[in-house]
């Protein structure tokens, strides 16, 4: 009798043995080693898609350009700049000049910035003999007056340009028209485009810009 209860408890105890051996195998069948989860990280790279490149900046066509403001008088025939208020000038330069945004003629003084008037007009004349000026083709005529000047010296020798011929884009001619009795013109004969007028007082000068 007890022999049977000894070869029981054996029986037992092998079979609970045999349960737990067949538990860990089954785990470590289940569960990969790391030499084993290598190509299953390695596969799953080569699968993961590439970044994509950084996106290079195309400068746009218009980028660095001038952008030109656009004159007060958009209309070529109607701005009229004008002031009555001026001292006793000598006219002793005329100056052309092509910029981004027009064709500029500068006017240079000696005393104080004159009186001014620069008017858009069909036709002009000259002070001295009465000669018409008409612009021809497609010119536009601008007359610029100046009031309290003169463009000569004592000797009667002219201190500054009394014709001009810049051929630039917009302004295609100077021209003095008067220089009498203390008050000095031109005509300009320039493409028909908007006109704009700036002045500065040291040194005193009046700039006229013909838009491009």
């Amino acid at each position: 009798m007890k022999m049977r209860v000894a070869v029981a408890t054996v029986t037992a105890a092998a079979a609970v043995a045999l349960a737990l051996f067949a538990a860990a195998c089954a785990s470590r069948a289940e569960s990969p080693t790391p030499s084993e989860q290598a190509p299953t990280s390695a596969a799953s790279r080569a699968a993961a898609p590439a970044p994509s490149p950084a996106s290079s900046t195309v400068a746009s066509p218009g980028a660095g350009r001038t952008v030109c403001p656009t004159p007060p008088g958009t209309d070529v025939g109607s701005p009229t700049y004008s002031s009555a208020v001026g001292g006793q000038a000598t006219l002793i330069g005329v100056r052309t000049e092509s910029a981004a945004c027009g064709d500029r003629i500068t006017f240079s003084f000696e005393g104080a910035l004159p009186a001014y008037d620069v008017k858009a007009m069909a036709s002009g004349s000259t002070c001295a003999k009465g000669d018409v000026i008409t612009p021809q083709g497609a010119g536009h005529l601008i007359m610029v007056r100046f009031g309290s000047t003169n463009a000569h010296d004592d000797a009667g020798m002219p201190t500054a340009p009394r014709s001009l011929t810049p051929a630039l884009p917009s302004l295609w001619e100077v021209r003095q028209t008067c220089d009498f009795e203390a008050v000095v013109s031109y005509a300009l004969i320039a493409a028909a485009r908007p006109v704009s007028v700036t002045t500065t007082a040291s040194p005193p000068s009046l700039v006229v810009e013909i838009a491009h």
